[in-house]
């Protein structure tokens, strides 16, 4: 299996504040949210159309990042670029500020005849969670690569056992 495997966590909605000139906007944006690790896009095949992809320069420590989703910037930058943009993820503009490092293609996760999602990707290794799936690129049965992936895991964090794999 892929020795860097992508990790996401699941999908919900959460409404984000765009700064613009130094200041939030009167409203939020709802977008869909998703955290990612490094390597998401290209397992995915999600392209960059604009900016960059997180890289190895987004650890904790340094300032928070974010990429968004072709429809994002369609449904809440109105036209603006929204590279280097600061946004603010909660019910109130008051939060931790992340800077928009990229834009990816749209996905139609819910169909292809479904229209694309306004999406915002933060960086796994910035937003600490525990609800977790890993995406495993295989070149042969899924299934018979079970056995070795849980005990990957296992070895690199022997807290709770995961539970479903599938």
């Amino acid at each position: 299996f892929n020795a860097m495997p992508a990790m996401m966590n699941s999908y919900f909605t959460a409404q984000f504040w765009v700064y613009r000139d130094g200041s939030p906007a009167d409203k939020p944006c709802d977008f869909m949210f998703r955290v990612v690790s490094p390597n998401y896009f290209d397992l995915m095949g999600i392209p960059v159309v604009a900016g960059r992809r997180f890289d190895s320069q987004d650890r904790l420590e340094s300032p928070r990042v974010m990429v968004v989703s072709r429809q994002a910037v369609r449904t809440c930058w109105q036209g603006r670029d929204p590279i280097d943009s600061q946004v603010v993820r909660g019910y109130k503009p008051t939060g931790a500020k992340h800077q928009v490092v990229g834009v990816v293609g749209d996905v139609r996760d819910k169909g292809i005849d479904e229209d694309p999602v306004a999406v915002v990707y933060q960086l796994l290794e910035q937003n600490a969670r525990h609800d977790y799936a890993l995406i495993v690129h295989a070149n042969s049965d899924p299934a018979s690569l079970v056995p070795s992936i849980r005990q990957a895991v296992l070895e690199i964090d022997a807290g709770p056992v995961p539970t479903r794999f599938g």
